[in-house]
């Protein structure tokens, strides 16, 4: 890391607690290395945060991490290898195991089974409850290659049982058919596309069915 800044929480050190009221990262580089370790994936290279016990979930001690101008190096056995130029990272504590993020990535490139090639930009505004795994996004764009994906509004709710999408794709035909297995023949199509998708599932144990 370039820069470190770490700024605690006054009225919690005078209670004798460690509360992190804002941590500032600036330029640097993180690496993370998963591996399959029989039948899940485990972190092999990178941050490991360590649980202390006890009966429950307890609150995050921070209020909000800020991170900025950071080089990405990821390399995933299902993913494959993903690398960021610079990213941009903004998480508040929102109390209660809930949190908003906002990201964003430039200067990307990817090597995955399915797209292999540039990734110039990436953007999210999200809020993620730990408890309940329930996932919001407000807003997503990512460019990767010449397949352009915005995600209007997006809910990924286990809690709920319920996923639901309002999204727009674009993309030349040739090259959307490039993220279909090569085990799958397609026809061969020439133009570009723009597909609007808008989708409730109601159940996500019967997706096929309620979607």
């Amino acid at each position: 890391l370039d820069t470190l800044e770490v700024v605690p929480s006054a009225a919690q050190l005078l209670r004798g607690q460690v509360n992190l009221q804002r941590l500032i990262v600036d330029g640097g580089r993180l690496d993370l290395r998963f591996d399959r370790v029989g039948d899940h994936v485990a972190l092999r290279c990178g941050p490991v945060s360590r649980g202390g016990g006890g009966g429950g979930p307890s609150e995050l001690p921070f209020r909000d991490v800020a991170v900025s101008d950071l080089a990405m190096h990821i390399e995933h056995p299902a993913v494959g290898t993903v690398d960021v130029g610079s990213a941009d990272l903004d998480v508040v504590n929102l109390g209660r195991q809930r949190l908003r993020l906002g990201l964003l990535a430039v200067d990307g490139r990817a090597a995955t089974p399915y797209f292999t090639g540039p990734v110039p930009r990436a953007e999210a505004r999200l809020s993620l409850d730990l408890v309940s795994g329930d996932l919001r996004v407000a807003l997503a764009n990512l460019t990767a290659g010449t397949i352009s994906l915005q995600v209007r509004e997006g809910l990924f709710a286990p809690s709920q049982r319920r996923a639901m999408v309002d999204a727009q794709l674009e993309a030349p035909i040739p090259d959307l058919m490039r993220l279909v297995p090569p085990t799958v023949t397609v026809p061969r199509f020439q133009g570009q596309v723009v597909l609007d998708v808008r989708g409730d599932v109601a159940d996500l144990s019967r997706a096929d069915e309620t979607f």
